[in-house]
């Protein structure tokens, strides 16, 4: 038996101050040892309470948890199992260490990783959370880990006489206590993935080995296609020496100085013959003969009506379609229909941490990237001809076939081969998705230039005067250096001022609990604090944060900072050109930290740099058309969320609205008994702020939200404070008025604690904890999935039919915006009204509603309504 060392006077961090037992050793795990050459030591955060007390790790909850995954996997008839933690005290406020505490543990755990190799012919290291893999690896996100499983320690062994003798491989998960049922225990997936990972590694099965040939090059297209081809291409930032730092065309061109022709520098077509064999071909695009093969290929790949498949193929379609006006005419969504591997994984599992095609072919044990000498992260190619360049781009190829394959089979195992995944209306819908973004991606969106910029200098202005005037009069700073423990007394002083002290509305911050100096507290203290001094402070603070946040996230960043913001300017005309997400995805090829991942799991695209979805209206006011003498129209939605719960519940009093006699309205039917005493004919012009509270409430309550969600949503919107009896009653009220509603919501809430997870007749999913303990902290996002994301869908199916029908007829008008239920369209000079007829047409009969109409067995109209922006 192993002697680790116990460190009961350590006192280099002030967690030992408060710990009952300081220093808590690396122990056996109670699996028993196998005597095997191969250690597996396990690095969690740090000790818990009941760790604290009886001073031995991992004997909590997170301890049994564990055990339980370590016996299900089987690791320890495959190793000996130690356990240990990046700090050994308990942090007693019981949140999150920082990296300095794990920095100043981190010689205790090197300790005993050196004894460890003084018995084991090997040690793997199964870091464990955050701190853990930041303990091992010096990566403060634990999803960067996971790009990098099974990876060398940069780290271990400290002690340089061991460096020679063994090499540490790395292995990473979630914090074991993010599973429970209160927190996400729809990552448990996540996590018995990377076990299973880690038990395919001990057991000699990490990678495929096989050996990946070289593609063949500049070879003709073949004569026999299957199905299904894989496209890759490798874009400038794969030269020694040339940085790419957007991944849009447009923007390469105009950002980075690279011209349309000059931006693909090699492609890689992928198949599988009819006898199973897997073959590759490279082409170099700057070469003419291999040029007029890429093109042949298209040809024949439309033609044959073939699935072109790629992993993010919207990247290596927007620049292929703007590198040659052939390739753009078969780059075309009435010809060509894709398939992504980052949407079938997506579907395979929504919480999927692993996104990048390399991280899912280690997690899945499909290829070998160890061998290949040139990477998209180092962008090390000598040049176009680079055989190590080719290869790269071939394994890529190869990779994306084999993964699709292998996520066709897993979808098929997890959810059945008759799974709604596996149906022609989800394959419509993948391939629908993908043109959508890319027309969004390559259209970008206009601004009026000069409206901007006054809109920024006046906003600016204003913040100037409310940071002086502030600070002269009353001798507090509302921004800057030694500005946060004033604001945060002053703040402190005024919830006492106006008696909150114990209020639960009040916010606190979430790691130190202070009082929040944030814009929610403002508003309460505004409406509670007493004619004065405070008052006035409170107000300007509020006013400083709203101005200054508009003029930091967007005005400026638009203004300056073209990767984020204008691109070209024509005119008084300014382009923008965000990055549109369809799931969630890395925000650019090759990033992979937190801050960079785009996309949303409940089906509605997102956009960033600039994020034009979130931004105000006073920024959506600057929005203009590109077109001289053209308009800038948006086609609304009108209330298809409530719509849709029509649709999908059958409620009587909900259908009878949207079905029923016209000119009835669902907030005025909810204002009748929710505001019974002041209800009147005129009620909505009558008694606005009440009006808009009960839309609040119409929303909240088929999203599942509670009287406390309703009383802050409301204050927020109208600036009246309902009392929470009242807005307890009011959604009493309400679910008393729509029983079926009720009832069918109850339903789903069941059916996602039965099986896990809901899926929709679209194939699109969502993964919960199971029974009712697992899905009682994801209500909201049940109730949420099941309006949000058919919504979303109507909406990108009426945009795939009305690209389709602008290139049909040859217009120059572009959808140039899509914000959740409504697209936003550029309209040429001229085309007006036939550009109505197509987008309202569409949007009111798209192919997904009738998908929907069958599985409801009713029908529900939608409608839409259009506003123009001036110039």
């Amino acid at each position: 038996m192993l002697d680790f060392q116990v460190h009961p006077d350590c006192t280099k961090c002030s967690l030992h101050e408060s710990a009952v037992n300081v220093g808590i050793p690396t122990r056996e795990f109670d699996v028993g040892l196998a005597t095997q050459r191969r250690a597996l030591l396990i690095v969690g955060q740090n000790p818990g309470v009941n760790e604290d007390k009886q001073g031995k790790s991992w004997i909590g909850y997170t301890g049994q948890l564990l055990s339980k995954f370590v016996a299900v996997s089987g690791l320890g008839a495959l190793c000996d199992v130690y356990v240990a933690n990046a700090c050994r005290c308990r942090n007693p406020q019981g949140g999150d260490l920082t990296q300095n505490q794990v920095r100043t543990c981190r010689d205790y755990l090197d300790e005993d990783i050196n004894l460890l190799l003084t018995k084991y012919d090997e040690v793997i290291i199964f870091a464990i959370g955050a701190k853990g893999a930041y303990s091992v690896t010096n990566n403060s996100s634990v999803k960067d880990t996971f790009k990098k499983q099974g990876a060398i320690s940069t780290v271990f062994p400290l002690n340089l006489s061991l460096v020679d003798k063994i090499r540490i491989r790395v292995f990473s998960t979630f914090h074991l206590a993010m599973l429970h049922p209160q927190r996400k225990p729809a990552l448990v997936r996540a996590v018995e993935a990377h076990f299973v990972l880690l038990r395919r590694y001990l057991e000699g099965k990490f990678i495929l080995n096989e050996e990946f040939e070289e593609p063949e090059l500049g070879i003709p297209v073949p004569k026999e296609l299957p199905d299904v081809v894989s496209c890759d291409i490798e874009t400038y930032g794969i030269l020694e020496g040339v940085e790419q730092t957007v991944f849009n065309p447009i923007k390469a061109k105009y950002i980075d100085g690279v011209d349309f022709l000059d931006q693909v520098v090699c492609v890689n077509f992928s198949w599988r013959d009819s006898e199973g064999k897997i073959h590759s071909a490279e082409y170099v695009f700057s070469e003419p003969s291999h040029l007029r093969i890429i093109r042949q290929w298209f040809q024949r790949i439309c033609q044959q009506k073939i699935i072109l498949v790629g992993q993010n193929i919207k990247f290596d379609l927007m620049f292929l379609a703007s590198a040659d006006a052939e390739l753009r005419y078969w780059i075309d969504p009435r010809r060509l229909s894709v398939d992504d591997t980052l949407i079938l994984s997506f579907h395979l599992y929504e919480q999927q941490p692993e996104k990048g095609l390399k991280e899912l072919s280690t997690l899945f044990g499909i290829s070998d990237y160890s061998k290949v000498m040139v990477s998209g992260g180092s962008g090390n190619a000598k040049s176009c001809w680079d055989k190590d360049l080719h290869k790269y781009n071939g394994v890529d190829g190869v990779t994306t076939l084999k993964l699709r394959e292998e996520l066709l089979v897993r979808i098929a195992d997890r959810y059945g081969e008759d799974s709604e995944k596996l149906s022609v209306p989800c394959i419509w819908m993948r391939n629908t998705i993908v043109w959508d973004t890319f027309d969004l991606d390559l259209n970008g969106s206009s601004l009026n230039i000069s409206k901007l910029t006054d809109f920024h200098n006046k906003e600016k202005e204003r913040c100037q005067q409310l940071l002086e005037g502030t600070e002269k009069q009353h001798g507090i700073k509302l921004a800057g250096t030694g500005s946060d423990n004033p604001l945060r007394r002053f703040f402190t002083e005024c919830v006492e001022e106006a008696n909150l002290l114990g209020d639960r509305r009040v916010q606190y911050t979430e790691k130190t609990k202070n009082i929040s100096i944030g814009v929610e507290n403002a508003n309460l203290l505004k409406k509670h604090l007493p004619d004065g001094l405070s008052l006035e402070i409170v107000t300007n603070f509020q006013e400083f944060k709203e101005r200054s946040k508009i003029v930091n996230t967007y005005t400026r960043p638009l203004l300056e900072k073209p990767r984020a913001g204008i691109v070209t300017r024509k005119g008084n005309v300014g382009m923008v050109y965000p990055s549109w997400y369809p799931i969630p995805s890395y925000f650019e090829r090759g990033g992979s930290s937190d801050d960079k991942v785009g996309g949303q799991t409940q089906g509605r695209f997102s956009c960033k740099k600039p994020a034009r979805q979130t931004e105000p209206h006073s920024i959506r006011d600057c929005s203009t058309s590109r077109w001289n003498q053209g308009k800038l129209a948006e086609y609304d939605y009108n209330q298809d969320h409530l719509r849709m719960a029509a649709l999908l519940s059958g409620d009587p009093l909900l259908m009878d609205v949207y079905t029923g006699t016209e000119g009835k309205s669902i907030h005025l039917e909810t204002a009748a008994f929710v505001f019974p005493d002041i209800f009147c004919p005129d009620f909505k012009e009558k008694y606005p702020k009440e009006y808009t509270a009960t839309k609040s409430l119409n929303f909240l309550v088929i999203f599942k939200g509670g009287p406390t969600a309703l009383q802050s949503l409301v204050l927020g919107d109208t600036g009246v404070e309902l009392t929470l009896p009242f807005c307890v009653d009011a959604i009493d009220s309400w679910y008393a008025k729509h029983p079926v509603y009720k009832k069918w919501q109850d339903s789903i809430i069941d059916l996602a604690a039965k099986q896990g997870y809901l899926v929709l007749p679209t194939g699109w999913s969502r993964t919960f904890g199971l029974g009712p303990a697992g899905v009682t902290n994801y209500t909201n996002e049940i109730c949420n999935f099941m309006h949000q994301t058919p919504c979303a869908q109507l909406l990108q199916a009426a945009h795939f039919g009305i690209m389709k029908e602008f290139r049909d007829l040859h217009l120059k008008t572009l959808i140039c915006l899509q914000i959740y239920d409504a697209v936003f369209a550029d309209i040429y000079p001229g085309e007006e009204e036939v550009v109505d007829e197509i987008i309202i047409r569409n949007m009111e009969h798209p192919y997904v509603l009738d998908i929907f109409y069958k599985w409801t067995g009713r029908e529900v109209p939608w409608t839409v309504e259009k506003k123009e922006y001036k110039k």
